[in-house]
């Protein structure tokens, strides 16, 4: 399971609130999968996630849009990685189901988001809301 630490905040509500929440849909996910529910359950649970995490990113681009064209373009950049990231963990759902090796993999991509993006990216964003 993932375990929010308030490190990761970034000082703006409405992001800090949707980040949790992506942590939590997260951990559904993944109790889903230790509880072998049905493929069925778990497909929902990914669209789901897949949703909310897209109209996430659109928010934090639509943040910064206008402010600073670079700051935007690495954000997007970052956000279609994580994109592909997400879509792989889809195919391998639907190519090998809900294994551990599943649980494993959804781990250490919200780790590396965690670590890479939230903390050297979206910290950054304070500084465009505040001017």
């Amino acid at each position: 399971m993932l375990n929010w630490d308030d490190s990761l905040l970034i000082g703006i509500e409405k992001i800090d609130n949707e980040h949790k929440q992506i942590f939590s849909y997260i951990n559904n996910l993944l109790m889903e999968i230790e509880q072998k529910k049905s493929k069925e359950e778990i497909s929902k649970t990914m669209d789901f996630i897949e949703s909310y995490i897209s109209n996430h990113f659109k928010n934090e681009e639509n943040m910064i849009i206008n402010k600073d064209k670079e700051a935007y373009k690495i954000q997007f950049q970052q956000h279609e990685l994580y994109k592909k990231d997400i879509i792989k963990l889809r195919h391998d759902f639907e190519k090998n189901g809900a294994m551990y090796a599943l649980a494993d993999e959804t781990q250490r991509i919200i780790n590396m988001w965690c670590s890479n993006h939230i903390d050297k990216f979206d910290k950054k964003l304070i500084s465009f809301i505040k001017d």
